[in-house]
Formats: structure tokens, C-alpha cells, sequence
């Protein structure tokens, strides 16, 4: 492998704990060439600091500025100051950060994703890259997600790519699955990404019909994997066979 995406499940604080493997992960920094894309979730300056430390390749951080959200979907006793100085945090420390942005949150629907990218624009950052990821809905929940639709996604490509018109848009592996997934692929490729974690075959074939000049590159990452270690990423021959199945 070239790499390896470090995430896990949260504290009840909205931290992943990290902290106690950054050693590790700075020795195998050290002594290999591995990739490594972390989630952090929130965190404090001590972590940030031994992120940096370690040389961690990559921040998969989910910017999220809305209050509601945060209290009544991951019912976390936390507001959008700590999100916002988790953000700085890694900002001051020179981390590679690829902001994430979930759509549907909030039940199923858009809510304040604009908010969110508005504060990744007015923060001074401008990213290389920028994940997409749709809710998938909870099940056996008190209340009911509706399952985010491909305008809904479409529509908040389509203000990514206006925000950040030179910024790489990629369509991560969380969004939903079934029915809706195809028109969610084709749809988030009229609005403007550059990238797509995992497309179904239908979706391939026919974006080689619909953009027959279109230069398809194929690699074994993560959507995040930063552009100057793609080469080190390219599909082996096997790969893309086993993928396309021919």
C-alpha cells in the first residue's frame, strides 16, 4: 500500500483519540514513505502541535457551522467557537487541510453548508481540494433522515466551484447507496468535481460517452490524497481490471 487513512469514532467531547498513537505514527513517518490521512475531529493545541510533529500528510477535517447540528444530531455540548479554533488550530501549525463539507446533516437537508464553506473562504484559506460528502440516513432513529437528493448535492458542487473556482472537488465514499447513488454520481459530474471515490461502472461508461475527450486517471487512494503523490497512487494494471471487469 502507499498509504493509510488513521479515523475512528469519536469521544464525547468530538475528538478522535489520537493523541496517544502520534508517536508511533511520526516513527513510521520517519521510516517509511506511507501516506497518512488522519480525521481528527475537534481537538486541542497539544494535538495539533504532535500533528504537525509527526508530519501527518493530511487533515480530513468536516467543517461544520451549524449550532444545530452540533446540539441535536451529534449531541455534543460544544458550539461553533470550538469547530472554528479546531480549524485555526490546524491552520497555525501548517497542516494540510482538506476540508470536508457532509450534505444533509441536518434530517436529510441543507441547512447551513453555505455558512460552512463561507467560513472556510473568510478564513483566508485557499484549499487544493475540497471532499463532498453526503449524509447516509440513520436507522432506527426517533426521528426520521430523508435521504440527501442529487439536486441538493448538485447544488452545493455548483457553489463550491463558484467559491472555489481553481479548488479540486472530490465526491468522497460516504454518500448515499441504492437507487439515488447513480443519479448522485452523474449529477455531482454536471456540477463541477474533479474527482470520485469508488464510481459505480454505469457511471463510467457513461461519462466516457458523454465526454468522449476526457483523460480518465485511475488511482488505489483516498478521494484526499494530495496531487504531488499521485504517481505513487496510479492503479496497477490488475487493479483497473479487476475494477471494469474486462
Amino acid at each position: 500500500g502507499i498509504g493509510a487513512l488513521i479515523s475512528g469514532g469519536c469521544l464525547q467531547d468530538g475528538s478522535v483519540p489520537l493523541l496517544k498513537f502520534l508517536d508511533t505514527i511520526k516513527k513510521v513517518k520517519a521510516k517509511t514513505n506511507l501516506i497518512i490521512n488522519t480525521h481528527t475531529g475537534l481537538l486541542n493545541e497539544e494535538t495539533a502541535k504532535k500533528l504537525a510533529e509527526a508530519n501527518v500528510d493530511i487533515i480530513s477535517f468536516d467543517v461544520n457551522m451549524d449550532s444545530e447540528v452540533i446540539k441535536n444530531i451529534y449531541h455534543l455540548n460544544k458550539d461553533l467557537r470550538d469547530y472554528k479554533e479546531t480549524f485555526n488550530l490546524l491552520k497555525i501549525n501548517n497542516l494540510n487541510i482538506v476540508p470536508h463539507i457532509c450534505v444533509g446533516l441536518h434530517y436529510g437537508e441543507i441547512h447551513k453548508e453555505l455558512d460552512s464553506l463561507k467560513f472556510i473562504k473568510e478564513s483566508g484559506m485557499d484549499p487544493s481540494l475540497i471532499v463532498l460528502i453526503a449524509l447516509i440516513p440513520p436507522k432506527n432513529t426517533q426521528i426520521e433522515f430523508k435521504t440527501p437528493n442529487q439536486y441538493d448535492i448538485a447544488k452545493i458542487i455548483t457553489l463550491i466551484r463558484i467559491i472555489f473556482p481553481k479548488t479540486e472537488i472530490s465526491l468522497g465514499c460516504m454518500r448515499p447507496r441504492g437507487k439515488i447513488r447513480e443519479e448522485i454520481e452523474k449529477y455531482a459530474i454536471k456540477a463541477g468535481i474533479t474527482r470520485i471515490e469508488i464510481p459505480l461502472k454505469r457511471t463510467y461508461k457513461w461519462i466516457l460517452k458523454q465526454y468522449p475527450k476526457i483523460d480518465i486517471k485511475f488511482f488505489s487512494a483516498c478521494c484526499s490524497i494530495p496531487k504531488e503523490s499521485e504517481k505513487r497512487a496510479i492503479m496497477t494494471k490488475s487493479d483497473l481490471k479487476r475494477y471494469l471487469g474486462s
